[in-house]
């Protein structure tokens, strides 16, 4: 069975977390794929690491760096740290639909895809979907 690892750096987060972790776990629930999910405390000063020893999903994998490094540092450092044929990057302050990592990788199965991805949608702090697309600029 093929396995996916999601890696999530994560620098102070602490808020995030329960709905990014939580997430990622819904994302394959039919089982066709293992699932690895790694986060990487990237030296955050507020509690995100004593936040994540709350989660004890078995696939969960938490790893720390006592300073920043920097959120690519975290990606590489995921990357190096797992055996799984596909990797999924998500930023702490994101999250997935039930199922979705189970679909991109069913559609890369069935089509030999090197890669794929997935669109988003835009949300407000409460996860609420905003209607109209916000200017990043002015």
């Amino acid at each position: 069975m093929k396995k996916i690892a999601v890696i999530t750096p994560v620098f102070n987060g602490e808020k995030f977390l329960e709905n990014c972790i939580n997430s990622v776990a819904s994302s394959v629930l039919n089982k066709n794929f293992l699932l690895e999910h790694l986060l990487i405390d990237d030296g955050s000063t507020d509690n995100s690491w004593k936040a994540m020893q709350e989660f004890k999903f078995p696939h969960l994998k938490k790893f720390r760096f006592e300073k920043n490094k920097g959120q690519s540092a975290a990606m590489n450092f995921g990357v190096i740290n797992t055996t799984a044929e596909y990797l999924f990057f998500i930023g702490v302050d994101d999250v997935l639909f039930q199922n979705s990592l189970n679909s991109l990788l069913q559609k890369a199965e069935q089509d030999n895809l090197d890669w794929i991805y997935g669109d988003f949608l835009r949300t407000d702090k409460n996860l609420s979907y905003l209607k109209k697309p916000r200017l990043l600029w002015s």
